[in-house]
């Protein structure tokens, strides 16, 4: 189960506050890898499902494919095209949180991206061929730490009881107060 959390910022530019930006979290992602035949893997439902069950696993939940697809259809939006996006988040199920930073270009290969998965969670970070950037990196946990005190939440949910139009909730929101949907 994978959830997204936004989060608006507000920044000063000088005199004037832009409160134009947002974080994206990943949540649930359950990215793990392990040594399957002679080389790391991170693991999936598809190619590990014998694997996942001889150590008492779910297959079903392992869904990096999933992740894959989200980051691309964030990293590639309007949105980060337009600078608006300040950082993407993936919070595993192992309490990993990884920083993606919006520049970074994730691989359309999804063995590809396997492997740079598996490498942030081994060396910790991954750095740009020019400039030495940290592109990719773990970061503290929890990863509430990383969006501005004071966020109005807002929770999204297929399970919940009391449904609200986001359109109209989102008209009564001050566009100066920062505000963090999730879930």
């Amino acid at each position: 189960m994978i959830s997204l959390l936004f989060s608006s910022v507000q920044r000063h530019l000088g005199d004037e506050l832009d409160t134009s930006g947002v974080f994206v979290v990943l949540e649930k992602a359950h990215l793990k890898y392990a040594k399957v035949g002679r080389q790391l893997t991170l693991l999936n439902a598809q190619d590990h499902a014998d694997y996942l069950m001889r150590n008492n696993e779910d297959p079903a939940l392992y869904r990096p494919d999933i992740v894959h697809q989200a980051l691309m259809t964030v990293l590639d939006s309007p949105l980060n095209k337009a600078g608006k996006i300040r950082g993407v988040y993936i919070h595993t199920t192992d309490n990993h949180v990884i920083y993606i930073d919006p520049i970074a270009r994730i691989p359309r290969m999804f063995k590809r991206f396997c492997g740079l998965i598996v490498e942030v969670l081994q060396r910790m970070s991954v750095r740009s061929s020019q400039g030495g950037k940290k592109l990719l990196k773990l970061v503290r946990s929890p990863v509430d730490s990383h969006f501005p005190i004071g966020c109005r939440r807002i929770a999204f949910s297929h399970k919940a009881g009391n449904v609200t139009d986001f359109y109209e909730y989102a008209q009564e929101i001050d566009p100066t107060e920062p505000v963090v949907p999730f879930g």
